[in-house]
């Protein structure tokens, strides 16, 4: 995919994120819940973020379970929160570029985690990490990280 397709897609993302937020500030975004497979949704938003971290030198593991149960969710948006938490991955990582995605039955649930090797969050911002327009602290290379505490 060229860099341009890529930035292409990126910037539809973002501006799709900024309206879906607003839709939620009102109270009108509407999640359109179906019975889907976890592993088909995680897996083509992985697959759309792919040339993203490997033009950054990121190696992407992904383990995605096969037995998972089908789920009723949103994809729109299980894709969304997938998204955010792999850009904030690369975001946030220096030295070791390595990001695991990983989707697993934990007891009567479906679960999914990504970890990485960035900085993390400090133990005393926790708390407040769901807050809009939150961002931690700032004196961590700010010029580099700078956001809206949105992505």
């Amino acid at each position: 995919m060229s860099f341009l397709r890529q930035e292409s897609d990126r910037l539809a993302r973002l501006i799709e994120s900024v309206l879906d937020f607003s839709r939620m500030e009102r109270g009108g975004r509407v999640y359109r819940l179906e019975l889907r497979d976890m592993s088909e949704v995680l897996g083509a938003a992985i697959e759309s973020f792919r040339p993203t971290a490997e033009s950054q030198a990121f190696r992407l593991e992904v383990e995605l379970s096969e037995s998972l149960p089908p789920v009723r969710l949103d994809g729109d948006a299980i894709c969304q929160v997938l998204l955010n938490l792999l850009g904030n991955a690369v975001r946030y990582s220096d030295a070791v570029r390595e990001i695991r995605v990983r989707a697993y039955r934990e007891g009567p649930w479906v679960a999914f985690d990504v970890v990485d090797r960035g900085i993390g969050i400090a133990a005393r911002d926790l708390p407040r990490v769901f807050e809009q327009f939150f961002r931690a602290d700032q004196r961590l290379d700010s010029a580099r990280r700078a956001g809206s505490g949105w992505a």
